[in-house]
């Protein structure tokens, strides 16, 4: 989530579907965070966790797309 001039943004966008992440120019919230679909939630491997949590530590704003179509598991 780097801009043109280098700068990270502070914003990523998101959506439930590939759908609607494409027409705001983001990513499926799936993918973002590194959600697994129709499974059970299980954490994430340490291995897994910082990769990820350095890609938002510059992260400011989280704009969800749909979100009325994102079931309560994953908003918790």
């Amino acid at each position: 989530m780097v801009r043109a001039n280098s700068k990270p943004s502070p914003l990523a966008r998101a959506a439930p579907t590939r759908v609607a992440a494409f027409n705001i120019n983001g990513r499926t919230i799936y993918d973002l965070l590194r959600l697994l679909v129709n499974r059970p939630f299980k954490e994430l491997p340490a291995a897994s966790l910082i990769p990820l949590q350095q890609a938002f530590k510059d992260i400011h704003y989280l704009i969800l797309n749909e979100k009325s179509m994102i079931g309560q598991v994953y908003l918790a």
